[in-house]
């Protein structure tokens, strides 16, 4: 059979008669145990063609067929007629008559990584957690194996049940509002009260600690952002020739923006382009008011509140601006790539009116 970490087995030396062991000696039997080789101590035989003794399995243990590496003697072994004994070869050794397996090897946690994207996530996301063992194990019944991650102010858990003869235990993570972190990591691994991750064998794991530079931080990048970007603030829309000009308070937390778009002031689209910068032109088509608003989006992709509304018209008329005798190019179209004169605009466009 196969033995586990503290299960004691008999060993039975076999004399071709009947000996005694001298007052004081010892007779020890080496085992073949893997790296250490474990010994047996009989300090007991009087007079008997036997003698026996426990080999209790230690952690690191290991052997797939037991057997016996030597047999030595402190002391003397004597038959009745007080001749020594001066040979301790075996003759038949342990594996010849037995099979017994040692499994002295605890199973242990390996990594934690995720199978999900390295990517920014926010509320309601769901992450993939994986714990790695060295070893299919399987968890006792009703028992839980709990991941604590770190995730700001609140650490979640992620609690993972079925592990039955597996070396992978997977759980998900779901992002709450107020979550953070900028490389989620494994802050501790807990089984519930009373439960027992095994092996095969039985041995049961005694450690939940995962190895260094083997934590989920190690190989994956992942990060949490479930934080609302603020409000954008003075936004104001400019009429140009052809299109309409935004502009708006840049917002800190913001990776990008939203804008959308409506000609009713009512029902709004989200145009496609998502700008990173504090500007936005929308090119239209002359004679129309349009309506807008803006959101900041973090790098989750999580938007916040709507700026207020503005409206603006795209004009039939060119005209460039000009600040200070420079040319104004935050909105609409720059001195340099237009026209250097309202004179010359109206001369080269002969369908330009009044807008």
């Amino acid at each position: 059979g196969t033995f586990k970490v503290g299960d004691a087995i008999n060993i039975t030396v076999n004399f071709s008669e009947a000996v005694s062991l001298s007052s004081g000696g010892s007779l020890t039997v080496t085992l073949e145990t893997g790296t250490t080789d474990r010994t047996v101590n009989i300090t007991s035989i009087s007079n008997a063609t036997s003698a026996s003794g426990t080999y209790t399995v230690q952690s690191g243990d290991v052997s797939s067929d037991l057997t016996a590496n030597s047999v030595s003697v402190s002391g003397s072994l004597s038959d009745a007629s007080s001749q020594a004994m001066d040979s301790f070869t075996i003759g038949s050794n342990l594996a010849g008559s037995s099979a017994l397996v040692i499994d002295g090897v605890l199973p242990t946690i390996t990594s934690v990584k995720s199978t999900s994207d390295n990517a920014t996530y926010s509320a309601d996301s769901k992450i993939n957690i994986t714990v790695n063992f060295s070893e299919a194990v399987s968890i006792s019944a009703s028992g839980t194996l709990t991941v604590t991650l770190e995730t700001g102010t609140t650490d979640r858990d992620v609690t993972i049940t079925d592990i039955s003869s597996t070396a992978v235990a997977k759980g998900t993570y779901t992002v709450q509002s107020g979550d953070t972190s900028d490389d989620l990591d494994v802050k501790s691994i807990e089984l519930s009260s009373g439960a027992t991750l095994k092996d095969s064998a039985g041995n049961s794991m005694s450690s939940l600690s995962i190895h260094a530079d083997s934590s989920l931080a190690d190989f994956n990048n992942i990060k949490i952002n479930t934080t609302l970007p603020g409000t954008p603030t003075n936004i104001v829309a400019k009429n140009r020739y052809g299109g309409i000009g935004l502009k708006w308070y840049k917002e800190s937390s913001a990776a990008k923006y939203y804008v959308y778009r409506s000609g009713d002031n009512a029902t709004f689209e989200k145009l496609s382009t998502e700008p990173t910068d504090t500007t936005f032109i929308d090119a239209l088509t002359a004679g129309s008011k349009y309506y807008y608003y803006v959101t900041a989006v973090n790098s989750a992709g999580t938007a916040g509140d709507t700026s207020k509304h503005v409206f603006g018209y795209a004009t039939r008329i060119w005209w460039v601006d000009v600040t200070n005798g420079k040319d104004e190019t935050r909105y609409g179209v720059s001195a340099d790539s237009s026209f250097k004169t309202i004179e010359q605009a109206v001369k080269t466009n002969s369908s330009l009116v009044s807008g």
